[in-house]
């Protein structure tokens, strides 16, 4: 993505979810490398349990 992309891409207003997603991994790809996107990504865990009913014991 270049400098002119990233601008469009900040004001455009009727963003999915797949095209932020897309732009993303693109930016981490172009930035990192495939193998550093992949390390990147890897640091992150969603967690496991309900954190709702856990908090209150």
């Amino acid at each position: 993505m270049v400098n002119g992309d990233r601008k469009k891409m900040s004001v455009q207003r009727n963003i999915t979810p797949e095209d932020i997603r897309y732009e993303g991994l693109k930016a981490l790809a172009d930035s990192l490398g495939p193998v550093g996107m992949v390390q990147f990504l890897q640091q992150f865990d969603y967690g496991k349990g309900d954190y709702v009913k856990e908090r209150k014991k």
